[in-house]
């Protein structure tokens, strides 16, 4: 399954598709001339600091992170004992061309807050590496940055 869901992205099928190469003992594909060195590339992530994911840090890529209690919904499910949480509470994602980190508060009932402040229901917010946002509660909470 992870394998499926790192071919879902654009890096994850390069990753995938390196790593398939290395393994069958084909040439590992140069990088592009116009590419940054390896040293100043870093990976948009989201790392919990709170509730159910708490010491987690996953990468963010292609169109973002749903977070909810719905899986139907979200990528990143919340378990239904924190009853706080919507069923798609916000989107967290990263826009490469402004090289920020966005985050949308998904009409939750009871509201995302970043660095303590409320983020109008159904906006979008800018955050910088090392934001700290939470869903409903202080108990779910979250770090953007680029590892």
């Amino acid at each position: 399954m992870a394998g499926v869901m790192l071919a879902a992205s654009r890096r994850g099928r390069a990753v995938v598709r390196e790593r398939v190469t290395r393994v069958l003992g084909g040439p590992s594909p140069r990088p592009a001339a116009s590419a940054a060195p390896a040293a100043t590339l870093r990976t948009p992530s989201l790392r919990g600091l709170a509730g159910p994911y708490v010491g987690t840090t996953l990468p963010i890529a292609g169109d973002g992170i749903a977070i909810g209690r719905d899986p139907a919904l979200a990528q990143l499910v919340i378990p239904l004992t924190f009853a706080q949480v919507s069923k798609r509470h916000a989107l967290v994602g990263y826009d490469v061309s402004r090289r920020a980190f966005t985050l949308e508060d998904c009409w939750s009932t009871q509201g995302t807050y970043v660095n303590g402040a409320p983020v109008p229901a159904g906006q979008c917010v800018t955050l910088n590496p090392g934001d700290r946002f939470h869903l409903a509660t202080p108990a779910v909470a979250f770090e953007v940055l680029l590892t």
